[in-house]
C-alpha cells in the first residue's frame, strides 16, 4: 500500500486504475493539516496507521484521522 499526502494526484490515480480494471493495495492519505512531519508528530501517524491494520484496504483511499484510524 502507499502511503501519502498527494491527494490530487493519488486518488485520481487510484480511481483510474479501478476504472480501467485495475487493483491496488491501497492508498492511505494524510494530510499535513492533520499529521505534523516533525518528529514530535510521528507517534499520531503511526497510532493512525495502527488504527487501520486488519482493516481490507484493497482497491481503498482511506484518509487517515488523528486519535480514530480512518
Amino acid at each position: 500500500m502507499l502511503l501519502t499526502e498527494n491527494v490530487g494526484d493519488f486518488a485520481r490515480i487510484a480511481a483510474d486504475h479501478l476504472t480501467r480494471g485495475g487493483h491496488h493495495p491501497g492508498v492511505l492519505i494524510a494530510l499535513s493539516s492533520r499529521f505534523s512531519r516533525r518528529p514530535a508528530g510521528r507517534p499520531t501517524l503511526v497510532a493512525a496507521l495502527l488504527a487501520v491494520v486488519g482493516e481490507p484496504l484493497d482497491d481503498r483511499v482511506v484518509y487517515l484521522r488523528r486519535g480514530e484510524g480512518a
